[in-house]
C-alpha cells in the first residue's frame, strides 16, 4: 500500500508479520517505521516526515524559502512538466521577466507563464509548508518561494523575478540547471 505524503512516497508493507512503512524520497529509503498497525505504521512514518520538516525549517533563512535540501527533496521527489523544466533552467540563470518565461517555456503570453510558475510556486510551497509573501491586497504570491521579485522597471517589461539562490542550488544537484 502506498501514500504520498509531503513529497515522500510511504511505501507499506505486512513484513515477516511486522507492519512497516518504509519512507522513500525518489528511490533513496530514508526510514523504516514499525506499528502495532498498518495504519500506526503509517502514522508513525508521517510523524518522521513532519518531524524531519520541523527541524529543517528551522535552517531557512526566510520563511517563504526553503533550504537547499528541501528544495532537492521536493525536486527528487516529483515530476516537472517541460513547460516548469525550461522556466526553472532559464530563470536559473538570470531574472527574467514574466514576458521572458513565458518565451522560453513556448507561450505566447506572459499570464500563462505567471499562472504557471505560481501554480509550481503553490505546489511547491504547500507541500514544503511555507509562507508566501502577500501582495497589497492581502492575496498569496505564490511565486515569492521561487524566486524574489526585483519589482517593476516599467509598464512594458514588467516585473524581473530573481530565483532564490538555494533553489539555483537545488537545481545544481538534481541536474535541472
Amino acid at each position: 500500500m502506498d501514500q504520498t505524503y509531503r513529497g515522500r512516497l510511504l511505501r507499506g508493507a505486512m513484513l515477516r508479520g511486522t507492519p512497516q512503512v518504509g519512507v522513500f524520497v525518489g528511490v533513496k529509503r530514508l526510514h523504516i517505521a514499525d506499528g502495532e498497525t498498518l495504519d500506526d505504521a503509517f502514522a508513525k512514518a508521517r510523524a518522521f516526515v513532519d518531524a524531519g520538516f520541523a527541524e529543517s525549517s528551522k535552517k531557512r533563512r526566510l520563511p517563504n524559502v526553503a533550504t537547499t535540501e528541501e528544495y532537492v527533496n521536493y525536486f527528487a521527489g516529483h515530476r516537472l512538466s517541460e513547460h516548469h523544466e525550461k522556466m526553472l533552467r532559464a530563470n536559473a540563470i538570470k531574472p527574467m521577466t514574466a514576458h521572458e518565461l513565458a518565451e522560453v517555456a513556448g507561450w505566447d503570453s506572459y499570464s500563462t507563464a505567471n499562472r504557471q510558475y505560481g501554480g509550481l510556486g503553490k505546489e511547491v510551497g504547500r507541500e514544503l509548508g511555507l509562507t508566501f509573501e502577500t501582495y497589497q491586497n492581502g492575496r498569496e504570491f505564490f511565486m515569492s518561494v521561487l524566486v524574489k521579485d526585483l519589482a517593476a522597471t516599467d509598464d512594458e517589461s514588467g516585473h524581473i523575478f530573481e530565483m532564490h539562490p538555494e533553489l539555483v542550488a537545488a537545481l545544481k544537484v538534481v541536474g535541472l540547471n
